[in-house]
C-alpha cells in the first residue's frame, strides 16, 4: 500500500471466487490496462486470454471506457466468461490529478456506468492512468486505486525480451511474491511474453491471480480511498 486516507469501507469485487487459489503457493496479480481493442481471435488481448483460460490462470483487466463499443465489448465478455476480473481505467485516461472534482467523477463513473451494463456488477477497481494520483484524487475515490509493486516497461520502448528481462528480474529477486504486476493488453509482445511467463511461473509454483483474488487470499482487505501496490 502507497497511500492510505483511513476511509474504512470495504470493497469486494462482485465476481470474487478464490475457491481455485491454493494459498500456500506463491501468488502474482497480473494486471493489464490500455484496453478493450477490436475483437479479434487472434489480438493481442485475446492471445493474454486465451493464455489465462488455458492454463486456468487469472488476470485484471482495466478497461478505458470510451473504448467500449460493439466490438471491443466482446473480449470484455470474454475476460468475464473465464473469470478474469473487469476494472476502471477511466474515460479518457487523463492524469486525474490535473482534474477538477467534477471532471474527475465524470470520468470514472461513466467508465463505471459502461463496465455496470456489461457486467451487471457495479463497482470496480480503479487504475489510476500513468499511475498519477494525489490526496485530492484520494478524497474523491469511492473504491480503491491500484498502481503497481512491477512495471513490465512495456510502454517503455519495449520488446518480447525486455519484459520477460523485467518480471524474472524480480522473480530472482524473490519479490513478485504478493505484487501487483503492470502490463498493457495492446502490444503483440506483450502477449508473446504472457505466453512465455504463465507456463514458466506455474512451473516456478506460482498461480498467477486477479487483484482482487491476491488481495482476498492474502487477507488484505481493499478499502475505499487507500491505494494498492
Amino acid at each position: 500500500m502507497l497511500h492510505k486516507m483511513n476511509k474504512k469501507e470495504v470493497f469486494q469485487y462482485e465476481g470474487l471466487d478464490i475457491s481455485w487459489i491454493n494459498s500456500t503457493k506463491k501468488l502474482v496479480a497480473f494486471a493489464f490496462d490500455d484496453g478493450p481493442v477490436p475483437y479479434d481471435e487472434t489480438s493481442s488481448a485475446m492471445r493474454i486470454l486465451k493464455t489465462l483460460e488455458q492454463y486456468k490462470q487469472h488476470g485484471t483487466f482495466f478497461y478505458i471506457g470510451n473504448q467500449i463499443n460493439g466490438s471491443t465489448q466482446k473480449e470484455i465478455e470474454y475476460a468475464i466468461r473465464i473469470g478474469c476480473e473487469i476494472g476502471n481505467h477511466t474515460w479518457t485516461h487523463p492524469d486525474l490529478t490535473t482534474l477538477s472534482q467534477v471532471e474527475m467523477n465524470e470520468e470514472i463513473e461513466k467508465t463505471r456506468a459502461e463496465l455496470s451494463r456489461i457486467t451487471g456488477m457495479s463497482k470496480f477497481l480503479l487504475r489510476y492512468p500513468y499511475l498519477s494520483y494525489n490526496d485530492q484524487v484520494l478524497e474523491i475515490l469511492n473504491v480503491p486505486g491500484v498502481t503497481c509493486k512491477f512495471d513490465s516497461r512495456d510502454w517503455d520502448n519495449g520488446t518480447y525480451d525486455s519484459v520477460i528481462k523485467h518480471i524474472l528480474a524480480a522473480k530472482e529477486d524473490d519479490a513478485l511474491d504478493g505484487a501487483i504486476l503492470l502490463m498493457h493488453e495492446h502490444y503483440d509482445f506483450t502477449a508473446k511474453a504472457v505466453e512465455y511467463l504463465v507456463p514458466y511461473l506455474l512451473e516456478q509454483g506460482y498461480q498467477i491471480v486477479s487483484v482482487s483474488e491476491l488481495a482476498a487470499v492474502k487477507k488484505s482487505e481493499l478499502i475505499v480511498g487507500n491505494t494498492y501496490v
